[in-house]
């Protein structure tokens, strides 16, 4: 008559057929033995040793009779704390000579080992390889508990899972790694360094795709492998065979293809272009880094061509402002000279920074001198402060400005007056203005470029408030000054 197999009833009783309440015994150490059908790894046990030396074992190893030696026992749950067990044993011989145990029988050697499974299966955090292994051996005994007699209800896969407290898709999942993945993976999907995702992503390939890509790239992600997988299986072959270019009769770059691939999924390149001919081997940004040597040959040509060419646009730019600087030195000493001016008098230059050189320094400037390091030419007029040049100079700011070649022109408004005029301007046109703009002292008066027309100051065109603006002082401005606000100045 067949026996009806009840997993949960197995687990809850251990198919214990002499007592329901399990008793513990001391037995000796050495008569107990490992489980020949234990695949789980026995291994850390220092924690372990200092805590059963601490607090004594907790958890007492659970045994079966071996029924080819009397009186030796075998292992079916705690061969961590036997090891345990067995390093204090060495150490203090009398005191850990004999060690608690719970004995079971059972009425077959199938049930004994699932026994092994499940304690074990409880107790341990499985890795994937583990929970592969005890899966095979689960399914296995279960048919041969199958051949004895008993009855099992529902799918077998179920069964399975539901001993080894994993879902059923999981199971599937480790069922097809451990029967299609590749050789050459093996040992490192036992060792636990190859993940779950990746071995699986694998397994769903050829066996030959799976050996090119642990040749080329083991280290590849899952999802590069599952889209370079997909391909070679689509029939991209990565072997170049048949491939040319410029100068190339047979392409032997060979697998760099693949490997390019499985780097850079996103923009496979499938073997299919010359590198010679492709556009990432010469593009000025992120270039392939598994480009042919040739490719790399040309590429590293060109920039070495590119950069000589900057390089020399570079020295053009720097000889072109030298010869500026020097132009403009030589005209800034024109004027120091006609003036009798020492070489240790300062002239300002950029405003905006209230920098000065000596004119001894813009003396060896026109004269060739080094000048270091320049990135402008601080005596350009646009960069220059144009009154206190004419002030230190001794020339009127057209000549500064470059407006003129006489050091004094003329008077009237062409010429940049030498002080500030504090009587009411008359004649329309641009002037530079001292504006009082309603502050206490000295503190909130401000230069600021106004025009008049008809009496009255304007900026961009609009009347400037005299409650809130005060002309103090002016100078008039020459009248070829580059535009700033449109012109208002009358035709003389």
């Amino acid at each position: 008559m067949a026996k009806k197999f009840n997993l949960a009833d197995f687990v809850q009783t251990g198919n214990v057929s002499e007592s329901d309440t399990p008793e513990i015994v001391l037995l000796p150490w050495e008569s107990i033995h490992g489980n020949a059908a234990n695949f789980y790894t026995v291994d850390d046990v220092e924690e372990l040793v200092n805590s059963i030396s601490m607090h004594g074992l907790l958890d007492p190893v659970v045994v079966m009779a071996d029924a080819e030696q009397p009186g030796e026992y075998v292992l079916i749950s705690g061969h961590r704390r036997h090891k345990a067990w067995g390093i204090l044993r060495e150490k203090e011989p009398e005191k850990w000579a004999q060690m608690p145990a719970i004995v079971r029988s059972f009425s077959s050697p199938q049930l004994g080992e699932l026994a092994l499974i499940m304690a074990n299966s409880a107790a341990r955090k499985l890795t994937a390889p583990e929970i592969s292994r005890q899966a095979e051996r689960t399914e296995m005994l279960f048919y041969e508990l199958k051949e004895q007699g008993y009855e099992f209800s529902g799918r077998m896969r179920d069964q399975v899972a539901a001993a080894c407290q994993v879902s059923s898709t999981k199971l599937a999942r480790l069922k097809v790694i451990r029967k299609k993945l590749a050789e050459c993976w093996g040992p490192l999907w036992e060792k636990g360094k190859l993940a779950e995702d990746k071995a699986y992503k694998l397994a769903q390939l050829p066996g030959e795709v799976q050996a090119r890509i642990f040749k080329v790239l083991p280290g590849a992600p899952a999802r590069n492998i599952e889209i370079v997988g997909n391909l070679m299986v689509a029939g991209t072959d990565y072997r170049c065979e048949g491939l040319t270019g410029p100068d190339c009769l047979k392409c032997t770059h060979g697998d760099a293809f693949l490997r390019h691939d499985l780097e850079e999924p996103s923009s496979p390149c499938r073997g299919e272009t010359c590198c010679l001919l492709c556009a990432k081997s010469s593009r000025d940004y992120s270039p392939c880094g598994r480009m042919c040597s040739k490719a790399k040959e040309r590429r590293s040509a060109e920039n070495a061509k590119k950069r000589d060419s900057q390089e020399k646009e570079a020295q053009r730019r720097a000889n072109r402002l030298l010869r500026d600087i020097r132009k403009s030195a030589a005209r800034l000493i024109k004027a120091a000279d006609a003036a009798g001016i020492g070489d240790n008098v300062n002239v300002p230059l950029n405003d905006y920074c209230h920098s000065t050189k000596t004119v001894g320094w813009i003396r060896a400037a026109a004269e060739g001198g080094d000048l270091g390091y320049v990135y402008q030419n601080d005596l350009a007029p646009k960069n220059i402060d144009v009154k206190g040049a004419a002030e230190a100079l001794h020339c009127s700011a057209d000549y500064i400005c470059g407006l003129t070649e006489e050091l004094h022109p003329g008077g009237g408004d062409w010429a940049l007056a030498m002080d500030w005029c504090t009587e009411p301007a008359m004649d329309n046109g641009r002037y530079l203005c001292l504006v009082d703009m309603g502050g206490v002292g000295d503190s909130d008066i401000h230069e600021q470029m106004l025009d008049l027309k008809d009496g009255i100051w304007t900026a961009y065109g609009r009347a400037v408030d005299p409650d809130m603006f005060t002309v103090v002082a002016w100078w008039p401005l020459p009248r070829r000054w580059e535009p700033f606000m449109g012109d208002t100045r009358k035709e003389g």
